[in-house]
């Protein structure tokens, strides 16, 4: 029998819902991510695309994913702003960017991958900036086309926002959620 990784990767998606933004986490041990990719590609071939996006997904792909994503996540992070009016989206996210990092320490989680924007570089020196008081974290951003891990977090970035239907399965996947105002 193989023997367990200790190892932990977060894989990173937002979500906003009228003035509240979110960022989410997922935390698949690494001898699980192969696992989930391949799930997850095969739900989302069977619906015809070649990704799975919740936004456009039907409640049964989405009920579905969420079971195969439950059988690989360990927890979920997620921190949230409410945004007042005329504040900028990117401070922001990059608040909650330092939030999460700082949690993220806390679970020994050392890699994470961030879906890829336009512009990274905000993402980039809020890491650096924020990982330098405590343990080391490598991060990388990623197309969705090129990790298929970041398509649950997504989902999870979806769902939190969604409604309670929605929350109530994220709960059954042990959610963490911490509020952070900026």
């Amino acid at each position: 029998m193989p023997k367990k990784s200790a190892r932990v990767d977060a894989f990173v998606d937002e979500s906003i819902r009228g003035q509240t933004y979110y960022v989410c986490a997922v935390l698949v041990p690494l001898e699980r991510q192969s696992l989930l990719r391949k799930e997850l590609r095969e739900l989302a071939s069977g619906t015809g695309r070649r990704r799975l996006h919740f936004h456009s997904a039907s409640k049964r792909v989405r009920q579905l994913a969420l079971e195969q994503i439950s059988d690989h996540v360990t927890g979920i992070l997620v921190v949230k702003s409410q945004m007042s009016h005329g504040q900028k989206e990117e401070s922001t996210r990059q608040e909650l960017i330092r939030g999460l990092v700082l949690q993220l320490q806390i679970t020994g989680v050392r890699r994470v991958t961030i879906e890829s924007r336009s512009d990274n570089s905000a993402d980039a020196k809020t890491f650096v900036r924020t990982r330098h008081n405590g343990p080391h974290i490598d991060f990388l951003h990623l197309g969705p086309q090129q990790e298929e891990i970041l398509w649950a977090a997504d989902a999870v970035a979806w769902s939190i926002g969604a409604g309670q239907m929605w929350r109530r399965q994220l709960e059954q996947m042990g959610i963490i959620e911490i509020s952070i105002t900026p």
